[in-house]
């Protein structure tokens, strides 16, 4: 073969390196330097040519049937983007909770739904999934059966083992035979992780189907949170410390000359390899004469012992996977540098079907159906209107203590309203309600200084109705205190809603709080996203990778979610509560502060799910069937 071609093959294979690693086993070809078209042949159709003594190009030009032989423009292909091609086959989608409070697996579903695939998803159904999940004809859920209540009545340890081989059981009898045989892609969600990991990945492997994990937190995290272990006492090892070790201790480091040869990947030492286990190196003839340091050692007690498998099996499960997904930047830096798991971010995205603005008229509507429940007393019209509104209300055909419709029929928001604030926590000490309670003790004292002075209206603070929403173990430990003060100026309710009531009440309130607190520190809020899609400004906690979501100012962001201020953060309630008093000064007419930030959300927040999945996840799945 001539020199000029060998250059040109050499040049192409360089050029189609990155198919080559995307296609996962498969061989890709070229038809020839000028060709437009890519070949992609498995390994077994090469060797089932190659036993009938036909060369590629013969296959090539003749037309002999392949098995799963794909051609397609290799502009396409280097963008990596088929729009006009069809999802095949179905994906089961495993959801080791339930399914009705997991909402980024629901968006999921319908997105691969609306490409074209049948979806099975596959979880506890505590609660009712929202309808446009419950009545899409390509999605169809399969229930998992939770474990028996009398696992809580045993030991501790007996009772993870139990619940562990159980949900491994059904989940692999749901996937094997309850699910459908010929699976496209299996996707998990982590956490939790154990056993689902396992298990999904075991049925990928016996079904050949591709393997996908959403990465939502780290299931080690949550089970150090929940034991209570700090992290400075488990043995967590990091690919990234590895490297940095082999750096530090290398001659370049020191300034000595590396000659090619000593650049190549070598064997670790025995003393790295015990560094990195957290054992000390014994002494040696030399260091016999110098004090040994004393180390502590780590606890050994099982609960240690069982989070570190967790994190060593998380690392090990995220590089067997085909496909990894994060929710946040930080989240793919940490999985990189942990576990050496490459994976693509999926921000987490109100669907505009579900979270968006209501008009006043749909707000009031809302209003007067929540009037009808006790549980929403607070909402109803007071017995005695104020002097400047007395004469418009009384000829008013329904009014509500927030909105009226007139005698002509029209809907509007009342001048006099209580200002919102809303809140949805889990109840849990991940999510401190105190810091929220303490910041509206703070508030009533304010507003009752406030109330008693005169003052002009853009000076003035209003009512505020609090409602959290929401279900946990703490809750009836807080409402018992909540029930112990004696607010004027503030109303707290913690009521039921129901799944599609939930979009409206955060669209009709006028500004949210957000206590979440991440275990790993590096996934957000889902409950953030939702607000923002109706257009909510939010106070939010302040942790590691909240900045990815929450923009305090300008141009502060290192992602492209956000441009301008849509929110503020705290650290503990004097920072909560000088936030709420700011924004709320002057409410409803002269609140420009508060005004600001929901201007802000209308004008830079417009990516919807649907979009932001089609742009970023959407190809790179695709690239599994191509």
């Amino acid at each position: 073969m001539p020199a000029e071609a060998n250059s040109a093959i050499k040049e192409l294979e360089r050029a189609l390196g990155y198919l080559a690693r995307l296609s996962k086993g498969t061989t890709v070809y070229e038809k020839g330097v000028a060709s437009s078209e890519v070949l992609f042949l498995t390994s077994a159709d090469k060797a089932r040519l190659s036993c009938e003594n036909m060369s590629l190009s013969a296959a090539w030009t003749g037309g002999t049937p392949i098995k799963r032989v794909f051609y397609k423009s290799y502009e396409s292909t280097k963008s990596g983007r088929l729009r006009n091609k069809r999802m095949p086959g179905t994906a089961a989608l495993v959801v080791v909770g339930d399914v009705g409070h997991s909402p980024r697996m629901n968006y999921h579903a319908l997105s691969l739904a609306d490409h074209g695939m049948n979806v099975e998803i596959i979880g506890y159904l505590d609660s009712n999934p929202h309808q446009k999940i419950r009545d899409h004809p390509r999605i169809r859920i399969i229930p998992l059966k939770p474990p028996p209540k009398w696992f809580a009545d045993v030991k501790p340890t007996i009772a993870l083992g139990l619940k562990v081989l159980w949900t491994a059981f059904c989940l692999m009898w749901a996937l094997m035979w309850q699910a459908t045989w010929r699976l496209s892609m299996v996707m998990i969600q982590n956490p939790p992780g154990i056993p689902g990991l396992v298990v999904s990945w075991l049925v990928c492997k016996l079904k050949g189907a591709s393997f996908v994990i959403d990465w939502h937190n780290y299931t080690w995290s949550i089970l150090r949170n929940n034991y209570r272990i700090p992290t400075e006492s488990l043995v967590l090892p990091r690919k990234d410390e590895v490297v940095d070790t082999a750096a530090s201790k290398s001659p370049s480091a020191e300034g000595e000359s590396l000659s090619p040869e000593a650049s190549t990947s070598r064997r670790s030492t025995r003393d790295e390899r015990q560094m990195l286990a957290g054992t000390p190196r014994p002494l040696r003839q030399r260091d016999r004469t110098e004090k040994p340091v004393e180390k502590k050692k780590p606890p050994t007690s099982w609960i240690h012992k069982y989070i570190q498998w967790a994190y060593n099996w998380e690392g090990k499960m995220g590089r067997a996977a085909n496909v990894n997904i994060c929710v946040t930047k930080e989240m793919r830096s940490d999985l990189a540098g942990a576990w050496n798991v490459r994976a693509v971010t999926l921000y987490d995205k109100a669907p505009s079907w579900n979270f968006k603005e209501l008009s006043i008229e749909e707000k009031h509507v809302f209003f007067e159906k929540l009037c009808h429940s006790n549980e929403f007393r607070v909402l109803r019209a007071e017995e005695t209107y104020p002097a400047d509104e007395r004469e418009v209300l009384e000829s008013a055909q329904e009014v509500t203590r927030f909105s009226y419709r007139d005698a002509e029929g029209v809907a509007h928001l009342r001048e006099s309203r209580p200002l919102i604030l809303l809140s949805s926590t889990s109840w849990t000490e991940d999510e401190d309600f105190g810091i929220l309670l303490d910041a509206l003790k703070a508030v009533e004292s304010v507003a009752s200084i406030s109330s008693t002075t005169e003052s002009a209206p853009a000076n003035r603070l209003p009512h505020f109705c609090v409602i959290i929403t929401g279900k946990g173990p703490q809750k009836a430990m807080y409402l018992d205190r909540i029930a112990r003060f004696k607010f004027r100026h503030v109303d707290i309710i913690a009521p039921w809603l129901e799944a599609e009531d939930y979009p409206k009440m955060l669209a009709s309130a006028d500004l949210g709080v957000s206590l979440h607190t991440s275990t790993s520190g590096i996934d957000l809020p889902m409950k953030v996203v939702d607000m923002f899609g109706c257009k909510l400004p939010v106070l939010a906690k302040s942790f590691r990778a909240i900045h990815e979501l929450v923009v305090e100012r300008e141009n502060e962001s290192s992602s492209t979610q956000q441009a301008s201020p849509n929110g503020r953060l705290f650290d503990n309630s004097g920072e909560l509560k000088a936030h709420i008093l700011d924004l709320a000064t002057g409410f409803p007419s002269h609140a420009q502060k508060l005004h600001e930030l929901r201007v802000n959300i209308r004008r830079d927040y417009v990516v919807s799910w649907a979009d932001h999945w089609d742009a970023v996840l959407g190809p790179v799945l695709k690239d599994q069937w191509e």
